[in-house]
């Protein structure tokens, strides 16, 4: 597996978001930023959540799933459907009522994208 990088660790108002694979880089992103943990993250917690922080115009994502040799498709699926709430929190936080279905494509587009780079550095992945 590869390390998590370094601009994970920072809030940065540019990506008002961040998506974690483990449990313990989430937890210390949290004490690093002085963010508390969300009462949802247990034993049993879902296979993703997106966490908001609000008062900090940040989503969290915590995803929770078993590395596989290929990107299966209900990890593809759980990404999008996490980018989503992220999107969603974005435009609610900006006050913006009714984006526009382009603004909203291409920031979902942006979010995706940088799952899918995270994803790919954290998870091992077999080309074939």
């Amino acid at each position: 597996m590869a390390k998590t990088t370094k601009q994970t660790w920072a809030l940065d108002p540019r990506f008002p978001y961040r998506i974690f694979f483990t449990k313990e880089d989430y937890i210390a992103f949290c004490k690093r930023n002085d963010l508390g943990l969300s009462e949802y993250l247990t034993d049993t917690t879902a296979s993703a959540m997106t966490i908001p922080y609000p008062g900090k115009n940040l989503s969290v994502v915590y995803f929770n799933q078993p590395v596989r040799k290929k990107i299966p498709q209900d990890h593809i699926n759980t990404l999008v459907h996490e980018a989503t709430h992220v999107v969603d929190n974005v435009f609610e936080w900006a006050g913006e009522k009714m984006p526009g279905k382009e603004t909203r494509a291409y920031l979902m587009s942006q979010v995706v994208d940088e799952f899918m780079l995270q994803y790919s550095a954290f998870y091992t992945v077999s080309k074939t």
